[in-house]
């Protein structure tokens, strides 16, 4: 223990900064979330898309039978 006071001024700064690092990525892996895409990406600040395509690849294959 130092004799520094407590949260240092270092310390005092991160919790304003602590969300200016990150990103928001959402994740897509049904083929209703793909077709409600718009819906999803509209709702709020998204940094990016994933789709996953190996997620749903079987509701594919189903839906082409």
């Amino acid at each position: 223990m130092t004799s520094e006071k407590f949260p240092s001024k270092k310390n005092q700064r991160l919790p304003p900064q602590k969300n200016g690092h990150k990103i928001f990525i959402v994740g897509i892996e049904s083929i209703t979330a793909v077709n409600n895409l718009d819906n999803l990406i509209n709702k709020g600040p998204i940094d990016g898309v994933f789709v996953g395509p190996n997620d749903f690849q079987h509701q594919w294959v189903f839906l082409m039978n």
